[in-house]
């Protein structure tokens, strides 16, 4: 009964979080842009925390309930989905092509970060400290990418964003009302998905841990594998959307974004949080290698083609299948 039970749970929280993640995202967007935030500090903190948001909570519930091997098994698989099965999806339905610039900036930034965190998450070193230093090391990032982006010409950066505000939201119609009425929807958009990230996230902290027990499964295992596949879905579902409407930069940016908030952002609310030590570290430790694995790979098909082609695409789908099964053997 308890896993039937936990079961429904799941079911409920995964939709709920990715169309939770999405409005929270759509909502915090207009609102920026009606309140005349630069787009560049919309699309570099607001979107990257909007879809990393699922991750935060999940993780902070997990580690307060003592639950610490979830909060960091869902870290690292989020980051190694994003990757493979966010990127190889969108370059299924599109090639991505990716400029130098991005490979040795953002893409290095990200996967450096991503590094630190399986080095922590490896040796048992998440504490308030390293949670303090991770936080400190993400809004440092934050400054840097910022920095970047004024290099990046002001009409190309207010395309995609502008993009981005006209496209109809979940429930809603395109584009950002001006006026009080328009920043007062926006507003309530915004708290209610916030609300909606953290009740669903509840809901896959409950379930996950219920499977765990009752079936006698890791809870690094699920957290690796269904928990950061439901927090990952935001990711999926705006890459796929994105690379249909050919708008490559802006999956690219998501996903390395998405990394970093997780790396550092989540990683710094797992040591604020009182993270308990692994009772599994053998998961972290393998699933960090194949995440150390996969960021030389990505490296190497960006650096040896014009981004990420069709069947490359296919390749990171199939590593990223092969990753969650070898956890199993």
């Amino acid at each position: 009964m308890a896993v039937l039970v936990a079961l429904a749970l799941l079911a409920v929280g995964f939709p709920l979080i990715a169309v939770a993640a999405d409005h929270f995202v759509t909502g915090a967007s207009r609102l920026s842009s009606m309140l005349g935030i630069s787009p560049i500090v919309v699309g570099a903190v607001v979107v990257g925390f909007g879809t990393s948001a699922p991750e935060a909570v999940v993780a902070a519930l997990a580690v307060v309930r003592g639950a610490t091997d979830l909060g960091v098994g869902q870290v690292l698989g989020s980051n190694i989905a994003n990757l493979a099965l966010v990127l190889g999806a969108a370059a299924l339905v599109t090639p991505l092509h990716i400029l130098r610039t991005t490979i040795r900036r953002e893409y290095a930034l990200s996967a450096g970060a991503c590094v630190l965190f399986v080095v922590l998450a490896g040796t048992d070193s998440l504490s308030f400290v390293t949670g303090l230093v991770l936080l400190a090391l993400l809004g440092a990032a934050l400054l840097v990418v910022v920095r970047w982006g004024h290099a990046t010409p002001d009409a190309v950066v207010a395309e995609v964003m502008h993009h981005q505000r006209d496209q109809p939201g979940p429930g809603g119609s395109a584009g950002g009302q001006a006026g009080a009425e328009g920043r007062a929807r926006e507003v309530a958009r915004t708290f209610v998905a916030m609300v909606a990230v953290v009740v669903a996230a509840q809901f896959l902290v409950d379930g996950a841990t219920t499977v765990a027990t009752e079936l006698g499964v890791s809870e690094a295992v699920l957290g690796f594998t269904l928990v950061a596949f439901g927090t990952s879905l935001p990711e999926l579902v705006t890459a796929v959307s994105a690379a249909r409407r050919g708008h490559t930069d802006l999956i690219v940016g998501n996903v390395l974004g998405s990394n970093l908030f997780n790396s550092l952002g989540v990683g710094g609310v797992i040591g604020l949080a009182g993270a308990a030590p692994l009772a599994d570290p053998t998961v972290a430790i393998r699933s960090g290698a194949a995440l150390l694995a996969l960021l030389v790979f990505v490296a190497v098909l960006m650096r040896t083609s014009p981004g990420i082609l069709r069947w490359e695409g296919a390749v990171l789908v199939v590593v990223y299948l092969a990753v969650v099964v070898a956890l199993f053997v």
